[in-house]
């Protein structure tokens, strides 16, 4: 069985009671979810780039055409980053 508990906390009263150890604790893990928000960001910037998307798009059209050599040099660039 689970009990949810709501709690209504003002932050800057949380804040001013916190020691400066964990100001610094919760600074860090502050950098680290904006950091982590950067990357996904980044990572879907990326993916929707449309030189990026028509790039992947011109590879899978022509796929047949290529030569084993070229489709090992794309799977082998592929695999060192998956």
């Amino acid at each position: 069985m689970s009990i949810t508990i709501n709690v209504d906390i003002d932050l800057d009263d949380f804040y001013s009671e916190l020691h400066q150890s964990d100001k610094e604790m919760l600074l860090e893990w502050i950098l680290d979810d904006l950091e982590q928000t950067r990357i996904e960001t980044a990572k879907l910037n990326h993916l929707t780039d449309p030189t990026w998307t028509n790039i992947l798009a011109g590879l899978n059209t022509i796929y047949y055409r290529l030569d084993q050599e070229e489709v090992d040099l794309i799977q082998k660039i592929a695999k060192k980053y998956l």
